[in-house]
């Protein structure tokens, strides 16, 4: 079981399904769409992991 959560079972596709988000926030930003990237960002860094 733990190698099934921890090697490249499910932390590995909490870390894969962050890219996109997280680069989905930078163009957002970048048009100035957003307030509060740190918060955003935040936000999708914490969700994996509750």
């Amino acid at each position: 079981m733990n190698q099934l959560i921890h090697d490249n079972g499910l932390i590995g596709l909490v870390k894969e399904e962050k890219k996109p988000l997280l680069l989905g926030v930078d163009m957002l930003n970048d048009m100035g769409k957003v307030e509060d990237i740190i918060g955003l960002r935040s936000m999708i860094h914490d969700r994996g992991y509750n």
